[in-house]
């Protein structure tokens, strides 16, 4: 993999986390589990695909809840970062309201530290709200003139995955039951720069730092060769309604660079689609206006 691009991802996501200084990341323990069976279909997986993204335009509402995770880890220094998202998107009323909690820990040469945080994100037609509490002190409500449809597709959203999946490279893996719901399940394949550039997106938007001015320019020097270690990607669409069910995706690579030590960074992102069409029953913050 291009060294400078992972530095780069690196860079982006300790500016999206909002903290500079910090515990020796241990990694995590995920994997995507796959209970796949097999299936008789006259439809192709590019075909499947195109239909739920064809479903997905007419979607007005649902909810969605993200589990987002990151380790990098090299003998100098390590980095770990995890967040959870829960809530829901209104396309009829152009509203979202997304509730984020999340840790991070960083070290360096022994030295470490750890903190928690949530934030809440609220977008209406005209404007993005953030209220971020870090280690239980809530800081000031940040904004910015963004509304719904400026900030469409929304992180995370059943909109954003036509970036993360392409009708001529999906490939059918069968089919399998998540959460009561028959689904076809797909391969797809967007390649780690894509990928790289969701995540980043993801804690931009969702984690400590939301409302940072960062850039993702430097996702766009990922790309795949022999350091990547694994590169799984799949999404899960109802056979009956042809609705996105889950998307989730897991990276690890290997990282060789001269000027640091040798490394590992890993990626690994889970998000269930739920309640389309249902009624959103919400209260906002009193600290929203």
């Amino acid at each position: 993999m291009n060294n400078l691009g992972l530095t780069g991802l690196l860079v982006l996501i300790v500016l999206a986390s909002g903290c500079i200084t910090g515990s020796g990341a241990d990694g995590f323990d995920e994997n995507i589990e796959l209970n796949v069976e097999d299936i008789d279909t006259d439809e192709t997986a590019g075909e499947i695909l195109e239909s739920s993204f064809q479903t997905a335009e007419s979607i007005e509402t649902y909810q969605l809840e993200s589990t987002n995770k990151m380790a990098f880890d090299t003998f100098l220094m390590g980095l770990s970062i995890s967040i959870d998202s829960k809530g829901y998107l209104d396309y009829s009323e152009e509203v979202s309201y997304l509730k984020n909690s999340g840790a991070f820990d960083i070290g360096v040469l022994g030295m470490s530290t750890s903190s928690d945080y949530e934030t809440i994100n609220y977008v209406t037609h005209n404007q993005t709200q953030v209220l971020k509490t870090l280690e239980g002190e809530q800081n000031n409500l940040t904004s910015k003139e963004e509304g719904f449809s400026e900030s469409y597709p929304l992180n995370l959203s059943v909109g954003s995955l036509e970036d993360l999946a392409d009708p001529d490279s999906v490939e059918l893996e069968g089919q399998e039951t998540v959460r009561s719901t028959d689904t076809y399940v797909l391969s797809t394949d967007p390649g780690v720069e894509a990928l790289g550039k969701s995540f980043g997106d993801v804690l931009e938007s969702y984690g400590s730092g939301s409302l940072a001015d960062t850039e993702n320019d430097e996702t766009e020097d990922l790309s795949e060769d022999d350091s990547i270690e694994k590169l799984e990607s799949y999404l899960w669409i109802d056979q009956e309604t042809r609705e996105p069910v889950k998307h989730s995706y897991h990276i690890v690579a290997e990282i060789e660079d001269e000027d640091a030590s040798d490394g590992y960074l890993e990626l690994f992102s889970e998000t269930y689609y739920t309640e389309y069409g249902e009624d959103q029953s919400y209260t906002v913050s009193e600290e929203f206006s």
